[in-house]
């Protein structure tokens, strides 16, 4: 799901700040920005909630013999929050004319994941895959978010992200506690008191 919405959005995005830039509006088009930047962040407490049930959900769908899974399900889901914040940034790198930057961040990551993979997952199978993933994917996160500062002189929401790894860090520690049991119900609560919680940290302002 997280993928799907950064291939949906990361177009929109890109065509807006071209457009705003052509009519000179460069300072709401960096607010633009870091608006889309503070939206991918926010996705993180969300996956940090499936991660921690993922023992959990893959009982409830597979049964007792995939709860060996939830080690991969949980690091695949953490990157790909991951990934919506490399394609909100390529999109916001094309969308201020910085492609190359694009191109400088994915191929050093893919040369470092090909080779740690083919050096780690002959020794720990799909839990290493899984970790490679999740780590290349911070690494390229981080980097995208660096050169989207740097090169667009966009502010990065650096409270917003705060905010997302605390609630993250507790959405996750109550959801490893959960049992097939009414797991939806929980998780829908969860799900529920996530916004709830940003909005009690001052994460919304009154007139969003």
């Amino acid at each position: 799901v997280p993928s799907l919405l950064a291939l949906a959005c990361a177009p929109l995005i890109q065509a807006t700040l071209v457009r705003m830039q052509q009519h000179s509006s460069l300072d709401e088009a960096r607010q633009l920005a870091r608006h889309a930047l503070r939206l991918a962040c926010l996705l993180l407490p969300f996956a940090a909630l499936v991660s921690g049930a993922a023992g959990a959900i893959a009982t409830l769908l597979s049964g007792p013999g995939y709860a060996g899974a939830a080690p991969v399900l949980a690091r695949l889901i953490l990157a790909s929050i991951a990934g919506v914040v490399v394609a909100v940034s390529a999109a916001i790198l094309v969308g201020f004319d910085q492609p190359r930057w694009t191109v400088a961040i994915a191929m050093p990551m893919l040369l470092v994941a090909v080779i740690l993979l083919a050096w780690i997952v002959p020794v720990y199978g799909a839990r290493g895959a899984a970790s490679v993933t999740l780590g290349c994917g911070a690494l390229a996160a981080s980097a995208s978010l660096g050169v989207v500062s740097f090169g667009c002189k966009v502010t990065l929401p650096f409270l917003s992200l705060f905010r997302s790894v605390v609630v993250a860090m507790a959405a996750y520690a109550a959801a490893t506690f959960m049992e097939p049991p009414w797991l939806v119900p929980k998780l829908a609560l969860l799900t529920l008191a996530i916004p709830v919680t940003l909005i009690l940290l001052g994460e919304f302002s009154r007139q969003e």
